[in-house]
């Protein structure tokens, strides 16, 4: 369990987040929506350990998040940021590899891991690729099998968790949806708890177990996407006016559109 307490972030005179308290338990992929400015990648940067919170407290599995060495750390969760850079003529599967770092496994098990989340993120044609040749698209596939090469396969009793800020940015429809699926059923599977930002409504309405909306800091609303993404919530916080009917395929499903007359 990811739990936090009313915490508080201020950098210079800006308030990032504003009394904000949640609990992530595993098992679960929940969606972390907002605005541009509400919050979002500051509080995975919180969750993640980048960032110190001015006010308040976050635990991992009931240890203030403080008190975990970053080897500790590594090996409980794993992070996807929006911007990742490397140059160096590393070949993919070395990329992937880099995840297993923290792990004492064996160099068998860990080549049986990295061929397994490459397969699972379609990059497996590209394991003897150099990553600074591959597509912006590709390379955002890689790191996503780096991170779950790095939470892959923990005994049970231990917790895992993934933090992932905006990772279907740089992907195609198809890759979208795939890595989607893919991590909806690693969290129910692996009982992974994986916590991402989305800026695609639909998307989340789509695959989120459990979606947060929050604006200016602070938390509007959590709760399943047909409770949290209604007309009147995403039309105040987004500042425009929503459409929000049933998804003709499947009615538990919203389906959101602004507005053509929003002006």
């Amino acid at each position: 369990m990811l739990r936090v307490k009313d915490i508080s972030v201020k950098i210079s005179d800006h308030l990032l987040l504003d009394g904000f308290s949640c609990d992530f338990p595993t098992g679960q992929l929940c969606m972390i929506l907002g605005p541009n400015g509400a919050g979002k990648t500051t509080l995975l940067r919180c969750l993640d350990g980048e960032i110190t919170p001015s006010n308040g407290l976050i635990e991992l599995n009931g240890r203030s998040l403080s008190k975990w060495t970053n080897l500790e750390l590594a090996t409980q969760r794993a992070v996807l940021p929006q911007h990742s850079n490397l140059d160096f003529p590393f070949t993919v599967q070395d990329v992937v590899l880099m995840g297993r770092t923290p792990h004492d496994t064996s160099e068998e098990q860990d080549q049986e891991i990295a061929h397994c989340v490459l397969a699972h993120c379609d990059c497996t044609h590209l394991i003897d690729r150099a990553f600074p040749t591959l597509s912006g698209g590709e390379q955002q596939r890689v790191h996503t099998a780096r991170i779950l090469a790095q939470v892959w396969l923990r005994v049970a009793d231990q917790s895992r968790f993934l933090l992932l800020d905006e990772p279907v940015s740089a992907l195609d429809l198809s890759h979208q949806y795939a890595l989607l699926q893919l991590l909806q059923r690693l969290a129910k599977e692996q009982q992974i708890g994986i916590i991402c930002s989305l800026h695609n409504l639909n998307l989340a309405a789509q695959f989120a177990d459990r979606c947060i909306l929050i604006e200016n800091g602070r938390l509007v609303a959590d709760g399943s996407a047909k409770v949290v993404l209604n007309k009147g919530i995403l039309s105040q916080v987004f500042g425009i006016e929503m459409w929000v009917t049933p998804h003709p395929q499947n009615p538990s499903i919203p389906l959101i559109m602004p507005t053509l007359d929003h002006h």
